[in-house]
């Protein structure tokens, strides 16, 4: 892993083999750091769970539906040192007591009263339709309606052939007899109304025989709106499955997010390698360029250095630095502090990686030693080269764009079909 790391450092920096040592050591640490304090977090994480295990009841609390809500399926997990076994309980609802109950049909035949007059004002003033109902929102009754006459109401609350006799102030007195049912809670009332014209058997295991007893405690506690389980009965662990849950999800992030964290890292830092290597391909042909441009003006190589430093100077200060330019940089430096001309270009061969700025030194270095006319025609070879190697490198880059237009401009093309045809399509419906 460390040599890979080195790789990729090696081709981003011009820098000395110790230099680059330690840049992938301090790499390397922040990874380390990361995994260390994940795993410190994870085992704090565990502890508190653990002490907050330790000292909170262990109890659980199970809550059942209000009333009306009918009944539930509680899923809950058994297990001993033989075995587990998951069972489902039937929790019903919330039981009410003699009092709510009375008051809850007290005011639910309230508001059936005036649920049942419908469009009339009350049911003392009853001349068109009741409303028969068989259930009322906000309860859970059943309804049903036993009109005393039918001769004056029928079963669907409509007017009988009597109470369609009726005329001017004549009036009938009947009643209907309401009952309303839910489970084993039944209650009937009489309504007055005023009309007016106009399995096979098996072997209980110990499973069975706790699932019977989490059954008993749940019927003695009908009348509250949750009751509580043992952490054990008869020897055997209660547990509730969705709790496990969410531990191993929020230990699986804790590890999974540290992971994905190192790897993008990584995968940035071969990342910018690849860019490093395609800006200094790009830089190439400017850089050769420069050097052909000043030497010929009759600048010294100092000289030339100087100039092209410049150009890297300006760069950064539009926020444009490029390692080559950087390593142009870098040569200056070594001129002014006395190095020769020379060593300074034998130097910047052996710390690029590049074969092309291996090559850009080599002649740079026949240049100064034999000062011959062949190093400055294979310099003006070398410059004819990088541009066309550029403009070749720019039609492959427009060739892959091409193809990468392609889907998007099928998706336009089918947008356009679909404006144009539309309107033509609408009025071919017309007709």
């Amino acid at each position: 892993m460390l040599s890979h790391i080195k790789s990729h450092y090696s081709s981003q920096y011009m820098e000395s083999e110790q230099k680059v040592i330690i840049r992938s050591r301090i790499f390397m640490e922040e990874q380390l750091a990361i995994c260390f304090w994940t795993i410190i977090f994870m085992l704090m994480l565990l502890l508190s769970l653990l002490i907050q295990r330790q000292f909170s009841d262990d109890s659980i609390v199970i809550t059942r539906n209000p009333f009306g809500q009918g009944d539930r399926q509680q899923n809950l997990i058994l297990h001993d040192k033989s075995g587990q076994d998951e069972i489902s309980v039937r929790v019903e609802e919330e039981a009410l007591t003699a009092s709510q109950t009375e008051a809850l049909y007290d005011s639910f035949f309230s508001d059936l009263k005036k649920h049942m007059s419908g469009a009339n004002k009350s049911l003392g003033c009853v001349s068109s339709s009741l409303i028969f109902d068989n259930t009322l929102e906000g309860y859970p009754f059943e309804i049903e309606y036993q009109p005393e006459d039918l001769s004056l109401i029928d079963l669907s609350g409509k007017p009988g052939q009597e109470m369609l006799k009726l005329k001017g102030e004549e009036t009938k007195d009947t009643s209907v007899k309401v009952t309303a049912a839910y489970r084993q809670w039944k209650q009937s009332r009489d309504f007055s109304v005023t009309l007016v014209s106009s399995k096979k058997a098996y072997r209980p295991s110990v499973f069975d025989k706790a699932a019977e007893q989490i059954g008993q405690i749940e019927k003695k506690s009908r009348d509250k709106a949750s009751f509580t389980l043992p952490d054990q009965i008869l020897g055997v662990t209660i547990q509730i499955p969705e709790k496990d849950g969410k531990v191993r999800v929020l230990i699986l992030l804790g590890f999974a997010i540290p992971v994905f964290v190192i790897i993008r890292r990584y995968y940035r830092l071969k990342e910018n390698t690849i860019r490093i290597k395609r800006e200094e391909e790009e830089d190439f042909p400017v850089i050769v360029h420069l050097f052909v441009l000043y030497m010929k003006a009759g600048l010294s190589f100092a000289s030339a250095i100087h100039r092209i430093s410049q150009q890297n100077s300006i760069s950064d200060k539009k926020g444009m630095e490029r390692t080559a330019f950087e390593e142009i940089r870098l040569m200056q430096r070594q001129l002014m502090m006395g190095e020769s001309q020379k060593n300074v270009c034998v130097n910047w061969g052996k710390r690029t990686r590049h074969p092309l700025y291996r090559k850009l030194s080599s002649v740079l270095i026949q240049i100064l030693v034999k000062g011959t006319r062949e190093g400055e025609q294979l310099l003006e070879q070398m410059e004819g080269e990088a541009f066309t190697q550029r403009i070749d490198r720019v039609r492959r880059e427009g060739k892959r764009a091409e193809t990468k237009l392609v889907f998007p401009m099928i998706i336009l093309l089918c947008l356009v079909m679909i404006i144009v045809l539309f309107p033509a399509m609408i009025r071919f419906q017309v007709f």
